[in-house]
């Protein structure tokens, strides 16, 4: 069980970790890191504006996927444990994209 648990906190963490460049730094435009949708691949401004709202947003959801696996370790078992990890992670990366996509559209100019 333990191994289960420490591995969706590990993603969390990954997560966190992945989401913090694209906050507090200036990722190089057209770059292999960030977030590549063609409207953002073809305007500078937006590419700055919508790798801040996907840190914030990466950000806040790492944290929400290390918080719920501490928590759902707490009152269930292993395997149901991974299994509605696994359905949340996938539900947080939907929302994720459909977040960031209305962002980008929004802010296209």
């Amino acid at each position: 069980m333990l191994y289960v648990i420490l591995s969706f906190i590990l993603i969390g963490l990954f997560i966190l970790f992945m989401s913090i460049p694209l906050i507090y730094f200036n990722i190089p435009f057209g770059h292999w890191y960030g977030i590549r949708f063609t409207e953002t691949l073809s305007n500078k401004t937006l590419w700055e504006k919508a790798n801040k709202f996907a840190g914030r947003l990466l950000f806040n959801l790492s944290l929400s996927i290390i918080f719920i696996s501490v928590i759902l370790s707490i009152f269930v078992k292993a395997d149901i444990f991974a299994y509605i990890m696994g359905i949340y992670i996938y539900f947080c990366a939907i929302f994720f994209y459909k977040k960031t996509n209305s962002f980008i559209k929004k802010n296209n100019n």
